[in-house]
């Protein structure tokens, strides 16, 4: 009888190898490399200056014909600046030494940038030699091939433009293609002598099927031979140095397959578990399993940090939250090729959603009073208090697995009402969170020093400086925005040089009137939009006033810039006899500008969920459906994953075996004199199927003191009828939380939204960090007409509305509920009027009581029996049919397979 243990090469353990590429925080604090050259900029630094270390940022400037700003981070995006010369060498730009390229093999650099620009030169190098690439950058990602030179090349990027502007860059990426090891291609293993390698064969535990139980081998010890030296490395030498990048990784997937006279067994993983060395023999102490055993594995570490969201990034207004009604978000940069948000090149995706969710409780019913709102209407402050993201359960599956390097099949994932599943992105707090480069300034004037600051208006609209240290100097603290401008043609003037930035300005001139005639003053705001060409008047002040008078133009403006926009405020006296006004001395005048970007980036939307297990999520996903996984025996890469009840609930009638579900005739193999038949002894009494509690839910925690502790979306299987039984088991879908749904006004019923906000000591309500929801898009396309008004403000350079289209979602198909309604709550429980009856269609019914209706049969039995089974018999079983023993129908919930033995097979009779 022959066993063999094939193994194959293993993937490239490290498929990013660039350092901070995302946000670039580290660029910031870096000094800037300053270079005179007209020669070979990148090779001039690799002879002078080449990186002292790996994995950091490294940024640079020629000066030869003018000084680029070094390059910088803002808003977690990388600039890079070029003057525009008819020279050369007026640019600037990065680079990084990269370690674990492998001489000989090709990379892949992509770099995404927020819109077209000039040209991009890229430089790949090795001590002092390399190769330059210009390259076009024509569309916002740039990808490029290199064949690395060594183990520790070093990659540069720089700019070139015609003009003054930054390429502006989101996220860079160096990534290998799979490399084949040394021994190239299947390798087998040498083994012991008479080597048994036992298995234990299980997709799902019957017994306790939220415990996912998958096949596995026991661990066993490969000899050290020279075969098996080289396969990994000689890792047992504890001399060894930087291991080559051919050599074994101990941390990487390796594909292994068992083979027993030419027939695979076993399709899976190896993991090395230790080194043993015993009186001077050394062998290699391993198991296998399953794939679904490595793909828990590899996503345990992983976090949704490690998710980019790049290509879902987009502006923060009412336009756009909109256009996500119509399933169209409006993104800023084209979707890329291999994305799971729509298609290549698309503008827009369906994947996320900004629908109305009470997140602070602080939406309140207006009187009309606020500029431009509609009385007796809901009003909001902000459009935080109502929409902040929600992304399609679906594709962050797709991208999961595949970024994890596996693929699935899936009838439930891939149709039907699954695929109106979202998950909330909230960032917690009453508002949307900072990023790195969000910013604020406060401009000041000095007063009470007994001088003008500037005086004599005429009746031309003059400009306002923010500061005037020429006359008297800003208090200490004060500062102007950095794109402001104190000298040259734009004097006085912000000037963008960023695309995507708000500027919310809280500002109070003291304004002196100083004759006794009557004059009229008038201030204004000026946005010059430099892509339209024109300039618009955002806040206009008019005061008439006589004698010796104070005035202040106070308020707030909110302007959205792009680069070469223009923001300033000009002061005139419209009539009277001039010279009259003068910012005052005496008293206070100041502007403070909170300078961010209106972008959501991958830091926006994981400020609150990065920190999410994507296998907890997965894990989550499986535990509301009941999921089982099954490895797909012509692709190990690719896990089937379906419920519970059409992977196990066969049909059992029929005068065949496969119309009986029956897959073989196994009483010829067992020894059938001695069958003894177990009722199932663990089961409990009661099993409660639930969500996390999310302590601070003001919602949830009222419906459940109202309810005497009922939990919003919970079921409770109650087999107290069994008067044995005994004891209480929880079945928790973790991370997840229920959402309770309400009217937001008992007055307004048609209004009804998910209600996720806490509630203060003193009685005050505001958002918080939330666990994750999940909830269905039951909002037809572009929301239902509510038939009466909610009020919208103005906020990210977007006008207010009154609106009556109301888009939302729930844990319900519908609202009100109809007889088809699903539910994506465990259980009944009884919905806030005038939501409707509860569904008898949801996750425990749908899901788990197939299983249920199952376990706690009283005629459902567990057999263990030794088994006469063959290589073949293993190689063709399927655990989802059943086997014939002595004209009954088991399925087999575990096999211990040795080869030359019997194999001891737990089996399970349905009644």
């Amino acid at each position: 009888m022959s066993v063999q243990l094939v193994l194959f090469p293993q993937e490239n353990p490290s498929s990013e190898f660039l350092v901070d590429a995302l946000d670039f925080t580290t660029v910031n604090s870096l000094t800037s490399l300053d270079l005179i050259t007209s020669g070979n900029t990148f090779q001039t630094i690799m002879q002078t200056s080449p990186p002292t270390s790996s994995g950091t940022w490294n940024i640079f400037r020629n000066t030869l014909n003018g000084t680029p700003d070094p390059p910088s981070e803002l808003n977690g995006n990388l600039l890079i600046n070029s003057i525009a010369s008819s020279g050369l060498g007026v640019f600037s730009g990065v680079y990084q030494n990269i370690t674990g390229t492998i001489a000989g093999e090709q990379y892949t650099v992509t770099i995404n940038l927020t819109s077209t620009v000039d040209t991009v030169v890229l430089g790949w190098y090795n001590g002092t030699q390399g190769i330059n690439y210009t390259i076009s950058a024509a569309s916002t990602q740039i990808t490029h091939n290199f064949t690395a030179q060594s183990n520790s090349d070093t990659l540069f990027i720089a700019y070139l433009s015609n003009d003054n502007n930054d390429l502006t860059i989101s996220s860079i990426s160096v990534t290998g293609a799979t490399f084949i090891k040394e021994w190239q291609g299947q390798v087998i293993c040498d083994l012991y002598e008479d080597e048994e390698i036992p298995l234990t064969l299980s997709i799902d535990d019957f017994k306790n099927v939220a415990e996912k139980v998958q096949s596995y081998s026991k661990d066993f010890n490969l000899p050290a031979t020279k075969r098996n030296n080289k396969i990994f490395g000689n890792i047992f030498e504890i001399t060894r140095t930087v291991a080559n990048p051919y050599d074994f990784n101990p941390y990487a997937l390796t594909r292994a397959i068992l083979k027993q006279d030419g027939v695979i067994l076993f399709d899976g993983t190896l993991k090395l578990i230790d080194i043993q060395d015993r009186d001077g023999e050394i062998s290699y102490n391993v198991n296998l399993f399953s794939q679904t055993i490595a793909l828990a594995d590899a996503l345990k570490n992983k976090t949704f940090d490690d998710l980019s969201f790049y290509e879902l990034e987009h502006n923060y207004n009412k336009t756009v939250i909109r256009s996500s009604w119509l399933g169209a978000l409006t993104l800023n940069n084209p979707l890329p090729t291999g994305t799971f948000a729509g298609t290549a090149g698309a503008s827009t995706t369906a994947v996320l959603k900004y629908p109305f969710v009470d997140w602070t409780g602080q939406v309140y019913f207006g009187s009309g009073a606020t500029s431009g709102s509609e009385p007796n209407t809901p009003n909001l402050d902000r459009l935080e208090t109502a929409f902040r993201p929600f992304i399609k359960v679906k594709y962050l599956l797709d991208r999961i697995f595949s970024e994890a390097g596996y693929t699935y099949s899936s009838s439930i994932f891939s149709a039907g009402k699954f695929t109106g599943l979202y998950m909330d992105f909230n960032w917690g707090g009453n508002s949307m969170p900072a990023v790195i480069g969000d910013t604020s300034f406060t401009a000041t004037y000095k007063y009470g020093t007994g001088a003008a600051i500037f005086e004599n208006a005429t009746q031309t609209f003059e400009l306002l400086p923010l500061l005037d240290n020429s006359v008297t100097g800003g208090q200490p603290s004060s500062q102007t925005p950095t794109d402001y401008k104190d000298s040259g043609a734009d004097i006085y003037k912000i000037v963008a040089t960023t695309d995507n930035q708000l500027y919310d300005i809280d500002y109070s001139w003291s304004l002196r009137h100083e004759t006794g005639a009557t004059d009229t003053l008038q201030c204004r705001w000026q946005h010059y939009d430099a892509s339209e060409g024109v300039t618009n008047t955002i806040d206009l002040f008019t005061q008439s006033v006589s004698g010796q008078f104070h005035t202040s133009y106070t308020g707030n403006v909110q302007v959205v810039l792009d680069t070469g926009d223009k923001l300033y405020t000009e002061y005139r006296e419209s009539s009277g006899n001039g010279g009259s006004f003068r910012v005052s001395i005496t008293r206070p005048s100041r502007a403070t500008f909170n300078v961010s970007s209106i972008v959501v980036t991958t830091s926006r939307l994981n400020a609150l969920r990065g920190e999410i297990s994507q296998w907890d999520f997965l894990k989550g996903i499986m535990t509301m459906f009941n999921l089982v996984t099954l490895q797909d025996k012509t692709d190990p890469a690719n896990i089937i994953i379906e419920p519970y009840g059409d992977v196990f609930i066969k049909t059992t009638s029929g005068t065949t075996l496969a119309e009986r579900s029956i897959q073989d005739d196994w009483t010829h193999k067992v020894d059938l004199k001695d069958i003894k038949l177990t009722p199932l002894n663990d089961l409990k009494k009661e099993t409660v199927f639930k969500f996390e509690e999310d302590d601070d839910d003001y919602a949830f925690d009222l419906y459940k003191t109202s309810t005497k502790g009922f939990l919003y979306g919970s079921k409770v299987f109650d087999a107290s009828g069994l008067t044995l039984l005994e004891g209480t088991e929880e079945v928790v879908a973790t991370p997840f939380s229920a959402t309770v749904c309400k009217p937001l006004f008992e007055q307004l019923g048609q209004f009804i939204i998910p209600s996720i906000y806490s509630l203060n000591s003193d009685g005050t309500t505001e958002g918080f960090d939330n666990n994750p929801r999940i909830l269905y898009d039951h909002s037809p396309s572009g929301g239902i007409d509510l038939g009466y008004t909610y009020f919208i403000p103005a906020q990210n350079g977007v006008t207010f509305e009154n609106t009556q289209i109301l888009y939302t979602f729930s844990h319900l198909s519908d609202i009100p509920t109809q007889t088809d309604t699903d539910d994506y709550n465990f259980g009944e429980c009884q919905l806030i009027p005038p939501i409707g009856q509860a569904p008898i269609s949801n996750l425990f019914n749908n899901y788990w009581l197939p299983y249920y209706n199952e376990l706690y049969n009283p005629d459902t039995k567990t057999m263990e029996l030794k088994v006469n089974l063959s290589a073949g018999d293993i190689a063709n079983f399927k655990f989802t049919n059943y086997v014939m023993i002595k004209n009954r129908a088991y399925r087999v919930n575990r096999i211990d397979y040795k080869p030359k033995d019997l194999s001891t097979v737990e089996f399970i009779l349905i009644g």
